[in-house]
């Protein structure tokens, strides 16, 4: 039949998910912008339709010509307005940034829907945005629009509870914003994890006064800074108490971060209850403690392990509660190979600890929104640096080739989820190819990354794409040199040692090194 869009022609969508309305409002939006009339959205069609359909769950989805009109079927509602924007690529619409400098729509006389039939679902079955500072919180509304359109299939609210925000939110700005923030996440079914290095907010340390027992025994005594002593039954229950806590005063989260202090080593208990636990065991151990608060409140939802510096290597001794999954994070890597890259004497070891991590932990398929059962959900996610302001100075390096290459080893590997980690105090210097790509390539990392890039370039620069190609060719290659080496990893100031007397004094007034301190759930909620 002929698919040119005409007044006769309806959307029809059977559907009480406030997604798929979404999806079909979208649709009809987009559509009457580039050209076609405007078509009302009815239960049923008298005429040629646009028939949107889905299932349960899942972000696959497929387009195919019928004697009707054309049907788009989604896996889930999330899938089919994937499928809505897929449509909406096909017809020329491109939105390769957040806001409208990012978005190119054509104008037509008339607008032919695609005979061709399609069937796609995504590599990876997690792809989620990292937002990571409080200068991109503030910007929050593009970015999500910008995620669903780029089929990204999760929002990551990185926060701090306390100490300087250089490289997450503001627990508290998340606070102030997240009533304007949830709604456009919820309209787009897109999945929220929400958290960062809370874990020793959780066990205040005003408690050290009387309870010393519950903090780390640093070899010498017991001492209130860095990570607490996990395996004191009176420091679970505060852990379960005030985690229980956490998970009822956000309770919109998928996910929950509640990882130990960001330290390079060193911030774990030596107690003889502790002395035969690796760091990874002891922090797999407080992230069970959570695991099992979760399991009382929300059998929907999971708590996160770190692996990161010095946990980086597999737990031995601890097993996972079925509530609590992996978060590989990679920091010290080198950004000038792939992660998979067996010759890379830097890079190789990464694999190897992700490997261990994947098999204590296991894999699984797309995270399905309120789904009581967990058998299905990703037990590893991998916390990726590709769009962090602050290890590239703001200015990024293109990194189509690595990003490829490393979307292919993580799907290849069992890894779950990925996630790309935007922060920087500043605006980029150069605008976000990387972020981009990270989409794209997380969605299928086969495609051409060449043609990925020129297809970017003619939406940003469409009067001269192929010199902005040029120009990101060239960035790419003056960085190659950089990258090929770990990234550095400087002797900062210890926020924790800047703190450590003010939450020692505040509690009961200045009571010298053995006050109490540290901040109130209230605080920390």
């Amino acid at each position: 039949m002929d698919l040119t869009l005409t007044p006769t022609w309806s959307i029809e969508l059977e559907s009480d998910s406030p997604v798929a309305r979404f999806a079909a409002e979208e649709l009809r939006r987009t559509l009457r912008r580039i050209g076609a009339p405007d078509l009302p959205v009815l239960a049923r069609a008298d005429g040629p339709r646009i028939l949107m359909r889905h299932g349960p769950g899942g972000d696959g989805f497929l387009r195919a010509p019928d004697a009707g009109g054309l049907v788009l079927r989604g896996d889930g509602p999330r899938g089919l307005l994937y499928a809505t924007y897929d449509l909406l690529e096909a017809l020329g619409c491109r939105w390769v940034a957040p806001g409208p400098d990012g978005e190119r729509l054509p104008r037509h006389e008339r607008v032919t829907l695609p005979a061709a039939g399609l069937a796609d679902r995504p590599a990876l079955a997690g792809r989620g945005l990292i937002i990571g500072h409080d200068h991109f919180l503030s910007e929050a509304k593009p970015w999500v629009e910008w995620a669903a359109r780029a089929r990204l299939s999760a929002i990551f609210i990185h926060t701090i509870g306390r100490g300087p925000a250089m490289g997450a939110c503001r627990l508290a700005s998340w606070r102030a914003r997240r009533r304007a923030i949830l709604p456009l996440i919820a309209a787009r079914g897109l999945d929220l994890e929400l958290g960062g290095h809370h874990l020793s907010d959780l066990v205040p340390r005003r408690l050290f006064r009387e309870r010393p027992e519950l903090f780390r025994h640093d070899g010498a005594r017991r001492t209130p800074d860095y990570n607490f002593c996990p395996s004191h039954p009176e420091t679970q229950a505060v852990l379960r108490e005030r985690g229980a806590a956490f998970f009822a005063a956000y309770p919109e989260a998928q996910i929950y971060h509640l990882w130990p202090d960001d330290v390079l080593g060193g911030g774990w208990c030596h107690c003889p209850r502790c002395a035969g636990l690796a760091p990874a065991d002891q922090a797999l151990l407080a992230a069970n403690t959570l695991g099992e608060a979760l399991a009382a409140l929300r059998p929907d939802a999971r708590v996160s392990y770190l692996a990161y510096h010095d946990t980086e290597d597999a737990p031995r001794a601890m097993r996972p509660h079925p509530q609590v999954e992996l978060i590989f994070a990679p920091r010290p890597r080198s950004y000038g190979q792939s992660i998979g890259d067996p010759a890379s004497p830097i890079n190789a070891p990464y694999a190897a600890r992700l490997a261990e991590n994947i098999a204590l932990f296991g894999q699984g398929g797309a995270f399905k929104r309120g789904e009581p059962s967990l058998e299905n959900l990703p037990r590893s996610s991998v916390f990726e640096y590709y769009l962090d302001g602050i290890l590239f100075k703001s200015s990024l390096p293109p990194l189509p080739e690595l990003i490829a290459a490393d979307l292919a080893h993580y799907r290849d590997a069992g890894v779950g989820s990925v996630h790309a980690l935007m922060t920087g105090d500043r605006p980029w210097v150069s605008a976000p190819l990387n972020a981009h790509l990270f989409a794209r390539l997380a969605w299928s990392p086969e495609q051409d990354v060449a043609a990925l890039v020129a297809g970017y370039a003619a939406a940003r620069a469409p009067r001269a794409p192929e010199a902005l190609a040029r120009a990101y060719a060239a960035l790419g290659a003056a960085w190659r040199a950089a990258l090929d080496q770990p990234p550095l990893i400087p002797d900062l100031i210890d926020p924790m040692r800047l703190l450590l007397p003010l939450e020692l004094n505040r509690a009961e007034g200045a009571q010298g090194p053995g006050g109490g301190g540290g901040q109130r759930i209230v605080e920390v909620v």
